[in-house]
């Protein structure tokens, strides 16, 4: 059994107004989800933690935090408003095109067969080898050196709300936070 009730006028004025203001402003309800979306992606890389809060692996070779040595990653990240997107509707979608971010987002491990390989140093200002290494063309020492067969695992350090899966899991907080920016935007437009 349904049962229909009748707004007040006011009260039906008010939501048709609502509406109406909801209706005009989806690019702008679209470009307020990117940006809190792009917000909870960097607090990751500020926290050094997933979007659903366990902290990412620490570093093995170098100090500082994971995913931070020189900023291209974090900047990277943007999102992009489709409005009348054909296969989904209006929606938008936050990331980076950068070729090695999935590397970082799931992991990975790859073997490396045992080689001979050249590496560069500079010479000290007195003839000693230098303990840096640089690039071939800065170089004005090389040596030669075998390297044994070996594994490269990179820890998976998610930044996005993406599980192994690769299916969008959205943290509570991100929800409540675009809700709580929806809000206030439509708050203020009334």
């Amino acid at each position: 059994m349904k049962t229909y009730f009748d707004l007040s006028d006011e009260a039906e004025k008010k939501l048709n107004k609502i509406m109406q203001f909801v209706e005009g402003s989806q690019r702008q309800l679209l470009n307020i989800i990117g940006s809190v979306l792009t917000q909870e992606i960097n607090v990751c890389f500020v926290s050094a933690r997933d979007p659903w809060g366990t902290a990412w692996k620490p570093l093995k070779v170098r100090k500082g935090q994971p995913l931070r040595d020189k900023g291209h990653l974090k900047a990277s990240i943007n999102y992009q408003v489709y409005p009348d997107y054909v296969e989904i509707g209006s929606g938008v979608g936050a990331g980076t095109n950068l070729k090695y971010a999935p590397y970082h987002q799931f992991g990975f491990s790859r073997n490396v067969e045992a080689h001979t390989k050249d590496i560069y140093f500079k010479l000290n200002r007195d003839g000693t080898v230098g303990h840096r290494f640089v690039k071939k063309s800065k170089s004005d020492f090389a040596q030669s050196v075998n390297v044994k067969a070996h594994t490269i695992v990179v820890s998976a350090r998610p930044f996005l709300p993406i599980n192994q899966e690769k299916q969008v899991v959205m943290p509570q907080s991100w929800n409540q936070a675009i809700i709580h920016n929806i809000r206030n935007f439509i708050e203020g437009g009334l």
